[in-house]
């Protein structure tokens, strides 16, 4: 199934209600997935693997960004990555999370890297969620 949604800029107001055709614009695709399972009413959302450590650079990614990107980032076309923009790409998506965290308080931030520094929900415990 292929589901198709647009966009809508977002003044970063508090969030009242979900549109599923117009999301509030969005600079990662954790917001997406957030706002949707908020609105499939999962009970519980678990953020695994989600890093958000842009400040480490502008083409930090967990695969070959060269070969599986499909718009093929290239550091010279990004030089306006700068930390200035980071910073604020930080803030206006963890300002989101919040915002989508007070319609169900239901999101929680399960990485388990030491350096992950997100604190806009409630931590859980990695391996005791997992059951390892």
């Amino acid at each position: 199934m292929i589901f198709w949604y647009d966009c809508e800029e977002w003044g970063e107001a508090p969030i009242s209600h979900l549109d599923i055709s117009k999301l509030p614009a969005i600079w990662s695709v954790s917001e997406a997935t957030i706002y949707l399972a908020i609105y499939a009413w999962f009970k519980e959302i678990y953020l695994l693997g989600i890093d958000h450590d842009w400040l480490k650079g502008p083409l930090i990614y967990f695969y070959n960004e060269k070969t599986e990107h499909l718009m093929k980032p290239d550091k010279d076309r990004l030089p306006f990555a700068d930390a200035e923009y980071q910073m604020h790409r930080h803030a206006y998506i963890f300002h989101k999370y919040k915002c989508l965290y007070t319609l169900k308080e239901n999101i929680y931030n399960a990485n388990a890297d030491k350096d992950h520094y997100m604190d806009v929900s409630p931590k859980v415990d990695y391996d005791a969620l997992c059951n390892y």
